[in-house]
């Protein structure tokens, strides 16, 4: 990818942070919980293996 490229998608990126009220960030954390949650969950109910649970 171009620098050009990387360009375009951060405008668009910022565009969208706009119009939706939230950054990147802060929606990335906020879906890594959920998913950190799950495989908590998940591991708890025995649908998941130790090692599948690992970092």
């Amino acid at each position: 990818p171009s620098a050009g490229d990387f360009q375009q998608r951060r405008r668009q990126a910022a565009k969208l942070s706009s119009f939706f009220g939230v950054e990147y960030r802060e929606l990335f954390t906020d879906v890594l919980e959920v998913i950190e949650d799950e495989v908590k969950n998940d591991s708890v109910q025995g649908h998941l293996s130790s090692e599948e649970t690992q970092v």
